[in-house]
């Protein structure tokens, strides 16, 4: 992160991408991405072998080309 700009980039630049300064670009430590909150388990988990391929239903990703791809979602 650029200590004058606040610019943020992935990896060490010498010179900050947004003001040009150099050496102003130092490591910062990134907080943690919020984890989602936990849900209870409605249904107990079925061995694979014993799911019935009538009640296995597709479901869309919402990108078609990958939907394609796996056979309808």
């Amino acid at each position: 992160r650029c200590t004058v700009g606040g610019w943020e980039t992935a990896m060490w630049v010498g010179r900050c991408g947004e003001c040009q300064a150099w050496g102003s670009v130092a490591a910062a430590a990134l907080a943690p991405p919020p984890r989602p909150a936990a849900t209870p388990v409605t249904t107990a988990a079925v061995p694979i072998g014993q799911v019935a391929v009538e009640d296995a239903a597709h479901r869309s990703s919402g990108v078609p080309e990958l939907d394609r791809v796996l056979g309808g979602g």
